[in-house]
């Protein structure tokens, strides 16, 4: 069966998903295209249905076996939908013509050596290319307090190209201030700021060590910051004012991870 009414209940389920407050609520989130599917069964992720548009997905040259073999073996969670109702769920352009639902697994892996700090990341953007790069660094923990980005805003799952089923993701529910004064018994806090700040290339890096990355436009937080046991700075050129902090997050991590 080919469902192609928007109308139909199960679209209007999925439709619900674009919002923060459903997912929520039903502990599911979407994920849209072909390489994320694949991370997501790669991973084990918990999957609860697949919709796909068999016309889109035939215009896409893209080798798929691992998703035609979990199909195969998990056929009734698949919904096949016209290319009308797919337009009226994906978030997206030029969509590939396969989504997923998945559930929000809140199980949280052991603490690694190198974390990093989000506070009020609020560009979803952002928070997605960051979570790439701190994989791509070895900052295998990345931590968000409250004022950041839903992790499972599509836009942010869409810049971390699958890689957030990979990384140890830890959602706060406050600013984050006791859950790092807890861990700076184990862990030296080096703060991205220009308060007071020394060079990065300067710097001699702890073993275990948590890199705080603050807001676009306000940099870190007072509260935050006071956490922190060093401030340090990107030397730049005197003629920017600033890079995008996501490119800024990389710099930093790639230079700690050498």
């Amino acid at each position: 069966m080919i469902i192609s009414s928007s109308s139909n209940d199960k679209i209007k389920e999925i439709k619900k998903l674009n919002d923060k407050k459903y997912r929520i609520e039903l502990k599911q989130y979407i994920i849209e295209g072909v390489k994320i599917l694949e991370e997501a069964i790669l991973s084990n992720q918990k999957i609860v249905s697949i919709v796909i548009c068999d016309d889109m997905l035939k215009s896409i040259s893209i080798d798929t076996g691992v998703i035609d073999s979990y199909i195969s073996k998990n056929e009734d969670i698949v919904i096949y939908v016209t290319d009308n109702v797919f337009e009226s769920i994906s978030d997206t352009k030029n969509p590939q013509g396969i989504l997923s639902i998945l559930e929000i697994n809140k199980e949280e892996k052991q603490l690694t050596d190198s974390i990093i700090f989000l506070d009020n990341i609020q560009d979803p953007g952002n928070v997605g290319t960051i979570i790439r790069s701190a994989l791509a660094f070895n900052f295998k923990t990345v931590v968000l307090n409250k004022g950041c980005a839903d992790i499972y805003n599509s836009k942010v799952l869409r810049a971390t190209m699958g890689n957030i089923f990979s990384i140890n993701i830890i959602l706060l529910e406050d600013n984050g201030y006791d859950w790092l004064m807890d861990k700076k018994k184990d862990y030296t806090i080096y703060a991205s700021t220009l308060i007071n700040a020394k060079s990065i290339y300067d710097t001699k890096y702890a073993i275990k060590r948590i890199l705080i990355i603050g807001n676009e436009a306000n940099g870190i937080s007072d509260e935050v910051l006071a956490c922190s046991n060093e401030s340090i700075v990107i030397p730049m050129n005197e003629s920017v004012e600033s890079l995008n902090v996501s490119n800024a997050a990389s710099i930093i991590m790639a230079e700690m991870s050498k």
